[in-house]
C-alpha cells in the first residue's frame, strides 16, 4: 500500500526514509490543530 504527501507523490509505505517523511508532514499538518 503507498500513501501520497500533501504533493500528491506516491510514498512507498515499506520504504524507512519515506516514514521519516511521512511523520514530517504529519508533524506539519497536525501541528497547527494540535
Amino acid at each position: 500500500m503507498d500513501v501520497l504527501d500533501e504533493n500528491g507523490n506516491i510514498i512507498p509505505k515499506n520504504n524507512e526514509d519515506s516514514k521519516r517523511v511521512i511523520a514530517g508532514i504529519l508533524a506539519i499538518v497536525l501541528g497547527p490543530f494540535g
